[in-house]
């Protein structure tokens, strides 16, 4: 099947996985740009979280209040991004039907976790869930990349 010029996603696979098996450089310049440009930020911020909102907002209240969920963001925000080289993997392998697993999962456990979290630890409780799905996603991803190894 040949893509349209307004869909190029049943041609990505396989351009993909042609580029990776010509230069797996590429796949680890990928990893590398994502430490450097969204893992370690993310981690240097979570460190600064209360003078961040100092600066940016200048209410102590809101420092003491929304430095824990900053910091649980920053960490989820810093999984994500650890999450793209392993779903890069998963479309390499073409395990995308794989992904759609994963997200079903990620929101059948997002709600009741959401419930219990925001209700018990206020808005560090969306902090909370987006951490645990943010780690459950890297370990799924994994789980499926294995399970398809030869």
């Amino acid at each position: 099947m040949r893509a349209s010029a307004f869909s190029p996603l049943p041609s990505t696979p396989k351009i993909a996985t042609s580029a990776l098996e010509a230069a797996p450089k590429a796949y680890r310049q990928m990893g590398v740009a994502i430490m450097l440009l969204c893992v370690l930020p993310c981690a240097f911020a979570a460190t600064l979280a209360p003078q961040i909102l100092h600066l940016w907002i200048g209410k102590a209240i809101i420092v003491e209040q929304g430095t824990l969920p900053l910091r649980l963001i920053l960490a989820a925000v810093a999984l994500n991004g650890l999450y793209q080289i392993i779903y890069q993997q998963l479309i390499l392998k073409g395990l995308v039907s794989s992904i759609f697993r994963i997200n079903l999962i990620i929101l059948a456990v997002a709600l009741p976790v959401s419930l219990i979290t925001i209700s018990r630890f206020g808005i560090a409780g969306g902090g909370m869930t987006w951490l645990t799905v943010s780690t459950l996603q890297i370990l799924l991803g994994w789980v499926f990349i294995r399970r398809a190894a030869p």
